[in-house]
């Protein structure tokens, strides 16, 4: 691996920087990697590998480039710190990242469920660590793709999925297509059911 990440070929970088065998040190060379074009996904690929050192993830997670500070977010195992800075990121893509991170703590979970882009919140929503207080409240979004997501995430509490059953008349009058919308949470509804 190590004699591939020296490969003209950004294609083989990008692999190497995404396989979990790859050793620290070259991680570290291929966070560097400024291939035209290709450069930003190789050092993507660099911040989603689980065995990225700390030090090469606190430098992805201050890349020039959103995308690879998206990906870096994304890393399981991304320290709680940069995880809170990039929670503050004013690229929505980012914190959509952070969002949908299984071990993104609660706190943060209920910092970005009330971010006003509807695309975080809607990650906040699908995350299975996602708090009770944190579901039932974004239960209650105007967004209905927010409150599907709810729908789907097998931790809502019965309660949340209640409101949003009893209260399809009124979410649908906030949405554009109701049927479609009440087609989605009782599909959801069902996959809840048969999961439990």
């Amino acid at each position: 691996l190590k004699d591939l990440a020296h490969k003209d070929d950004e294609s083989i970088r990008f692999f190497v920087a995404r396989n979990p065998s790859t050793p620290a040190d070259t991680l570290k060379l291929l966070s560097h990697d400024s291939a035209k074009f290709a450069w930003r996904y190789v050092r993507g690929n660099v911040g989603l590998n689980p065995n990225a050192p700390d030090s090469v993830l606190e430098s992805l997670a201050q890349d020039i480039e959103f995308e690879v500070r998206c990906s870096t977010a994304e890393n399981l195992n991304l320290p709680i710190a940069l995880l809170r800075m990039l929670a503050q990121d004013e690229s929505f893509n980012v914190r959509a990242g952070v969002a949908c991170n299984r071990n993104a703590p609660v706190e943060l979970l209920k910092l970005l469920s009330s971010d006003e882009c509807e695309y975080v919140r809607r990650h906040v929503a699908n995350n299975p660590n996602a708090g009770a207080d944190i579901l039932e409240s974004l239960s209650r979004d105007q967004s209905h793709t927010v409150r599907t997501a709810i729908a789907g995430n097998f931790h809502t509490p019965a309660s949340a999925l209640e409101k949003l059953f009893s209260n399809c008349q009124e979410i649908g009058n906030a949405s554009r297509n109701r049927d479609t919308m009440v087609a989605d949470l009782a599909k959801a509804d069902f996959q809840v059911r048969a999961g439990s």
